[in-house]
């Protein structure tokens, strides 16, 4: 019997480990810059994942979190349930343009939200 309650034991630690970065709320998904070069080619990828970029959430006027893409351009943010405008700055680029604009965090799961970054190449 002790073994197997340590079986149990070990079966939810590991559950809880494999699952605890998407407990709570908010969002995850991918961000994408397009078009990623001045001249989209068929059968060439226009777009390549946004690497480093910081996604800015704000409710109204007040900032609320920011949170910096991954190299495959992948991020995570816990948010509380509401909706949220949705910016991005990084150093080298002015005015990038980030769509969609806004992200609807939904109450108790978070929502896959991808994102595509036009940084005005032309």
């Amino acid at each position: 019997m002790k073994g197997l309650v340590a079986l149990c034991v070990s079966a939810l630690v590991f559950t809880a480990g494999a699952s605890a970065s998407r407990i709570g709320t908010g969002l995850y998904g991918k961000a994408v810059i397009s078009p990623a070069l001045p001249v989209c080619q068929e059968g060439v990828p226009c777009s390549k994942p946004a690497k480093g970029f910081r996604l800015r959430f704000y409710r109204g006027t007040r900032h609320i979190a920011d949170v910096r893409t991954a190299a495959d351009g992948t991020y995570e943010v816990a948010l509380a349930p509401g909706i949220y405008r949705v910016g991005t700055s990084t150093p080298k680029l002015l005015y990038p343009q980030i769509h969609p604009r806004t992200a609807k965090v939904l109450r108790g799961r978070y929502a896959r939200l991808n994102f595509t970054i036009d940084i005005g190449i032309r």
